[in-house]
């Protein structure tokens, strides 16, 4: 009777354990986050082949424990950040001590962790509409002894690529074409000769748009447009297109080409692909 009585105590209590074991709340996971810089914003024209700064930071709760089989593994400090820009390493920052970094308090992000900063180079060949998913992966110290590389926290954002260019009127428009084309401002001798650009300065204005005139009108098309995603003002091609034709349709020129966009933002010292 008692020995019946000991054994469904001790049933009793090893089912209580494993009910407890199960409905345990979880620690915790380690997060990564980005600083929504890029993750927000476009790339333009003018960062293609430069490097940016990618910020952010990791937190952890020590004790963290990996339910993997055969044993558990518990996080005792981190170890590393890498910065992947797609599946290729670009950067990677190491921490020193026996069992990683411990975590601090980060006065300006009011959490305990660890910041960090990656340089991330653009790359120079970009066109309008590619994208690049940057990761960052933190590796962590194991208790028994190895790292973790168990993706504990991997976090993308996405960088679009735009071509804008910066505004400008439509005699610096005419400049930066007629120098791509090789020709010079001035035409013919004293009073039969004349000024290409000149002549585009006491066109502009002229012609302006109907809903919304300036002065810089060209032949009814604005200068530029302001861009409320990126809080700028940009250069229309329309503008750029309108000043090309004028050009074009003087008697002593033809088959003028436009630049590309990457000459106007440098003034001429870029050379077109």
């Amino acid at each position: 009777m008692l020995k019946n009585m000991f054994k469904a105590i001790i049933t009793s209590m090893l089912i209580l354990a494993t009910a407890s074991m199960i409905t345990a709340e979880p620690i915790s996971a380690p997060n990564v986050s980005i600083d929504p810089v890029l993750g927000t914003s476009l790339v333009s024209e003018t960062l293609k082949g430069t490097s940016v700064n990618v910020t952010g930071f990791v937190t952890w709760t020590n004790g963290y424990v990996f339910q993997t089989s055969p044993q558990n593994r518990t996080i005792t400090g981190l170890r590393s950040i890498e910065l992947k820009d797609a599946d290729v390493q670009v950067g990677i920052l190491s921490f020193s001590g026996p069992t990683g970094m411990q975590p601090e308090y980060l006065p300006t992000r009011g959490v305990e962790g660890a910041e960090f900063e990656f340089s991330w180079l653009i790359p120079s060949d970009v066109i309008v509409g590619d994208k690049f998913s940057l990761t960052v992966v933190a590796q962590f110290t194991a208790s028994n002894g190895s790292f973790t590389e168990d993706e504990v926290e991997i976090v993308e954002i996405i960088a679009d690529v735009t071509v804008y260019v910066i505004p400008m009127a439509a005699p610096n428009v005419a400049e930066l074409i007629l120098k791509y084309n090789n020709v010079n401002a001035r035409y013919g001798q004293g009073r039969t000769g004349g000024n290409y650009i000149q002549e585009v300065a006491h066109f502009m204005g002229k012609v302006r748009n109907s809903l919304i005139p300036h002065p810089t009108d060209f032949n009814s098309e604005n200068k530029e447009f302001y861009n409320e995603t990126e809080d700028r003002f940009e250069g229309r091609v329309e503008y750029r297109e309108a000043v090309l034709d004028f050009l074009n349709g003087h008697p002593l020129l033809n088959e003028l080409e436009m630049p590309c966009d990457v000459y106007f933002n440098s003034n001429g010292e870029e050379v077109c692909p």
